[in-house]
Order: C-alpha cells, then structure tokens, then sequence
C-alpha cells in the first residue's frame, strides 16, 4: 500500500469513527413527553410560590395551597413575614425532584434576605427544604420538611429586633 492510500484509509477509519460517535451522541433522551409536561408543571408551582412570596401576595400564596388545617400555620406565618418586612427576596434552587404518581417531592436549597425599612442591613438566610406538591393539572403544596424559607420571622427575628416596631 502506497503511503498516500494508507492517509486516505486512515482518514476514512477516523471519519467512520467520528460518525459512529455522532449517532450515538443524538440517541433520544427517553423521557415521554408526559414526563417532561409534569416536570415543568412542578417547576412552575414552585416559581409561583416564589414568587408570591417575595411579592407578597397572601391570596396568590393561598391558593398554592393545599386546604389543610397543618398548612394553616405555614400561611399565618407567611403573613407575619409581609407584615413584618417591607422586601423579601428569595432565590430556589431545585436539588432533585421524585415524582410518584400525583405526588412530587422537591429537593432544593434557598438563600434570601428580609429587609424592613428600620433595619440598616437585611436579614440574611439560607437552607434546605423539601416541598410536598400533589396534583396533576394543578400542583399545590401539601407540606412542606426542613429547613423552610416561609415563616421565617417567627424562626429569624433576634429578640433585640422583635421589641422594635
């Protein structure tokens, strides 16, 4: 074999290798359709949890909400805190969600401040929290484990801070 074939057949060897490579890079996902609806339908609720949070909007957050006696406390929490601060700012980031059938738990890990307008700097926090989502064309939340960013004036405030108006 003449040098200049040996190129050739090395380049064409390389050129089948690259190809076989590419198809079996574009190998479809195998995720239904259906799934990939629910996943961003969970992702939707807890963007609007969100942000009816930090827009404190208490009948946007309500009706997020399951109609449970345990989620009573959560939204009388959530209420103090838009009474309490003037701003509220928190950032989600979703760790991991497992769906069983109608039910999602959320993984996620949070950050935020809560400013009032007598304090020079905001409270900073941050956490880890599971949120329980139920439902199929509408998600609400049906509870909610850890370390949760709502309600975090009755958990967060320093003594020094609650006799202050």
């Amino acid at each position: 074999m003449k040098p200049h074939e040996c190129r050739r057949l090395i380049g064409a060897w390389m050129l089948a290798l690259v190809a076989i490579g590419a198809m079996g890079c574009s190998k479809p996902s195998g995720v239904l359709p259906s799934d990939a609806a629910q996943v961003r339908k969970i992702d939707e609720a807890v963007e609007q949890l969100r942000q009816s949070y930090i827009h404190k909007d208490p009948k946007a957050f309500h009706e997020l909400l399951m109609p449970l006696d345990s989620l009573r406390r959560l939204e009388l929490e959530i209420e103090r805190d838009f009474a309490i601060y003037d701003r509220i700012n928190v950032d989600f980031g979703i760790d991991r969600v497992l769906v069983e059938g109608s039910d999602a738990a959320v993984y996620f890990h949070w950050q935020g401040q809560w400013q009032r307008k007598t304090d020079d700097q905001p409270l900073r926090e941050r956490g880890h929290a599971i949120l329980h989502l139920v439902g199929h064309k509408d998600m609400v939340l049906s509870s909610v484990e850890g370390d949760s960013p709502f309600g975090i004036s009755g958990r967060r405030l320093p003594t020094d801070r609650a006799s202050q108006p």
